[in-house]
């Protein structure tokens, strides 16, 4: 009965969290371009990117987008269902090697690990907490030798996407160590047939594969690897974390206080202090997801591990041993256990509510142009740029992209059903004779001696003289992603980072 209980309090406590989220960045774009090109999607769907998420997550993507618009509750309700699912399997996942009470603990901390939150209120983020329980439901069926169910909730997971090698192969070693090795094929064998799959695939069909760099060499290989640990420790325990922690904090309302302090009550009260032993294997393999994961995002050179943005997606497989550690070694006595609850949860209610606020800003800009004369009667032939509204403001960084680039278009589509030569305009752009240079991808817009300007933040359309353009951007605020783009320009830290990671000269 007191599991019950506590189950019950954990999905309220998610509908609580989840309800109002939204729909965010690319869940627009899909929406917009299944409603409009459903039969085309599906016939191409070999020669785009999509396929390398598989079956699974194609289904659960393209079902919701298509029958649900953008900002639709229904949108929450299943996120609620999902993330409430893998909080419980990945929860008996973990009761086959640490207490009860700390395997309930871990999961609830995992799902809700502040740095991580792109894949609990993003719809298109979601896949890899997918990915992990059904992965996780495959080891422990396997474990408990129902190999043919264990086999087909693998082929599921590995479909899931490319999220999912780090997660079976650092899982699998726990067959290994323990000498189980048809347990151990068994387990594997949906992987193979996945990377087999995704290789025949882009081979025959000539698709995009996964994003890589185009200097590949060991040495850059050993460079975006410490750039991965080094980015690693500062999401996970440094300066990123902590940021995160206290301006998710500072984004409370008093009712979700209250709700806080409520939980924290109850846990000091009813939760009891099991002390164990650290499961050594199992700190082995969490640790091998980990280090799979760097190895993976450092072959591509394109993902650093971030706290903010909603590319804090990648940052899943380290979230796993934190979470591990933090429940061992961190929470075995009363006191300290309700000091790490405490913040887990009211930092959780503060970053909801950050995406719950979003969410209304959104909403209130799409209907500001939907219902804008002045776009209304605006000449879809000419070249439009948006500014402002391109990112949520947490703190003083910039968090989840709206008009982030390639987005206006769709959303100028959403608005108002029609098609719109827009683009987004921000300080990576600068004049250059008749066009404006994007620093970060390169991309040249050709403009006219009048530019025009949707300004999302005063709903107004203003026209700007050419050689005014530059003065005007120089206005744009700022789009910091990451601590380090608030120090001084000279500082060692951006020496290092720019050592690592060149591309990263635009932003810093």
């Amino acid at each position: 009965m007191f599991k019950k209980i506590c189950l019950g309090i954990v999905f309220l406590l998610f509908c609580y969290l989840y309800i109002f989220t939204g729909t965010h960045s690319d869940d627009i774009i899909h929406i917009v371009n299944l409603k409009d090109n459903l039969y085309e999607l599906f016939i191409n769907i070999f020669t785009t990117p999509l396929y390398l998420k598989g079956i699974p997550i194609i289904v659960y993507d393209f079902l919701q987008f298509y029958y649900f618009d953008f900002g639709s509750i229904y949108f929450d309700f299943i996120k609620i269902l999902t993330s409430f699912s893998a909080f419980y399997i990945i929860y008996i996942f973990m009761n086959d090697y640490m207490k009860s009470s700390k395997a309930f603990l871990f999961s609830l901390i995992f799902i809700l690990f502040p740095i991580h939150d792109a894949t609990n209120y993003w719809t298109v983020g979601q896949y890899l907490i997918i990915t992990l329980a059904f992965v996780m439901l495959s080891h422990r069926l396997i474990h408990k030798d129902k190999n043919i169910k264990g086999f087909l909730i693998g082929l599921l997971g590995s479909f899931s996407g490319y999220a999912s090698p780090p997660f079976v192969f650092g899982l699998s070693i726990i067959f290994l160590l323990n000498k189980q090795y048809k347990k151990f094929i068994t387990f594997l064998l949906p992987q193979i047939i996945y990377i087999i799959y995704y290789l025949v695939i882009s081979k025959v069909f000539n698709t995009q594969t996964i994003k890589g760099s185009s200097d590949f060499s060991i040495v850059s290989l050993i460079k975006q690897f410490i750039l991965q640990v080094g980015t690693f420790i500062d999401a996970s325990i440094g300066p990123s974390f902590w940021l995160k922690i206290y301006y998710s904090i500072m984004q409370l309302t008093l009712f979700s206080m209250i709700i806080g302090v409520v939980l924290v009550i109850l846990f000091y009260k009813y939760y009891k202090i099991e002390k164990e032993k650290t499961n050594k294997q199992l700190l082995i393999v969490l640790a091998l997801v980990v280090l799979f994961a760097f190895g993976m995002f450092a072959l591509t050179g394109m993902y650093p591990q971030i706290a903010f943005n909603l590319g804090n997606r990648v940052t899943i497989y380290g979230s796993l041993l934190i979470s591990f550690l933090v429940v061992m070694l961190l929470m075995n006595n009363k006191k300290s256990a309700t000091v790490v609850f405490s913040i887990f949860i009211f930092s959780s209610l503060g970053i909801s509510n950050h995406w719950k606020m979003w969410n209304k800003t959104q909403l209130q800009v799409i209907n500001n142009i939907k219902t804008n004369k002045d776009i209304q009667k605006f000449d879809r032939t000419k070249q439009l740029f948006v500014t402002y509204n391109q990112y949520s403001k947490l703190g003083d960084l910039s968090h989840i992209e709206f008009f982030a680039q390639g987005m206006a278009t769709h959303i100028f589509k959403f608005a108002t059903k029609e098609d719109y030569k827009v683009s987004t305009l921000n300080r990576r752009f600068v004049y250059r004779n008749s066009y404006l240079l994007d620093k970060k991808y390169g991309t040249k817009i050709d403009i006219d001696d009048t530019v025009y300007v949707y300004d999302s933040k005063l709903n107004e359309l203003v026209e700007i003289k050419k050689e005014d353009i530059q003065e005007y951007i120089d206005t744009l605020p700022m789009d910091n992603r990451h601590w380090v783009q608030l120090l001084n320009k000279d500082n060692f830290i951006m020496k290092i980072v720019l050592k690592l990671m060149p591309r990263l000269e635009y932003a810093l």
